[in-house]
């Protein structure tokens, strides 16, 4: 009985801790309901949070013991459709990505998170069979109230969805000057930028913030017709793979090692302009990028 309750308490403290430590930092969860196409660049942040508070809540029950049956259930349906995602980004993107399970704390292929939710519904059905009180005491339907109103508050509190996309302020075109530009860099096609219309991204290859800018404009251009997208770097480029595998994305780019750089930056990363015509016609940082101004570009 005593090994029953462990397998309980271990499981349920294994779904809190999976839930919560998606929500620093949040955003390549967000992201991941847009890339997968079930939901909108606005509803996202509000599916992952709900998601959040189903993991939450339904480790927090399994911890207290309140109503285990039907809670065991709910954790076999979402170790089910997680198992169906994993399988899904196996095939789409391959094992070299991390499949966000545990967040970017840990990251994790999807075929080791398919194991571990074998290991999870392992549990469950021991439980299942196993644990024989069923029955939910009195004190325990209080406190399991209780939790389920936390565990739909917690992801709210902690990390709240930006309603407001204030932050960000349009401007008046501006020339994009080319002088702080060493001339290389001009001189071939990828910053040919007095003509025609792109978006040019300033990034550091060890910025996380640079690496969800990066996810957010690989998923606009796969389902917008978005202009060019160009990117900057500073950093060591031997360090570019893996901010193309984080960040699921990879785009033409060109590496400044010009301390330049940051007088067009402000020293700023991530930046990013949208130009057009040798004039900058918009500009965002990385906290000003929001889900609201993606789609105001899609719809230039």
């Amino acid at each position: 009985m005593k090994v029953v309750i462990i397998i309980r308490i271990l499981l349920g403290a294994m779904f809190m801790f999976s839930g919560i430590i998606k929500l620093y930092p949040i955003e390549t969860f967000e992201l991941s309901f847009v890339d997968l196409g079930v939901a909108s660049w606005s509803f996202a942040p509000f599916m992952a949070r709900l998601l959040i508070c189903i993991e939450v809540g339904v480790g927090a029950l399994l911890i207290v013991g309140a109503w285990k049956k039907r809670i065991l259930q709910i954790a076999l349906g979402l170790l089910g459709l997680f198992t169906l995602y994993l399988i899904y980004l196996l095939v789409a993107k391959g094992n070299d990505v991390n499949c966000g399970c545990f967040g970017e704390a840990i990251p994790m292929t999807p075929i080791e998170s398919l194991l571990k939710n074998a290991l999870f519904a392992a549990m469950c059905i021991v439980l299942v069979l196993f644990d024989k009180v069923r029955e939910t005491l009195k004190w325990q339907t209080w406190v399991g109230a209780f939790l389920i109103l936390f565990s739909i508050a917690i992801p709210f509190v902690l990390n709240p969805v930006k309603l407001s996309d204030n932050l960000h302020a349009s401007v008046e075109p501006f020339e994009f000057d080319i002088t702080d530009i060493p001339k290389h860099f001009i001189d071939g096609d990828s910053l040919a930028l007095s003509d025609g219309e792109a978006i040019v991204a300033f990034f550091s290859v060890s910025c996380k913030h640079c690496k969800n800018v990066a996810y957010k404009l690989s998923i606009a251009q796969e389902k917008y017709d978005l202009p060019r997208i160009v990117t900057v770097f500073i950093g060591k480029e031997e360090k570019l793979p893996n901010f193309w595998k984080d960040s699921n994305s990879n785009f033409p780019h060109v590496f400044f090692k010009d301390k330049r750089v940051f007088k067009i930056t402000s020293g700023k990363f991530p930046t990013i302009m949208h130009i057009k015509e040798g004039l900058v016609i918009n500009h965002w940082t990385g906290s000003t990028l929001t889900y609201e101004e993606i789609e105001k570009l899609s719809l230039r």
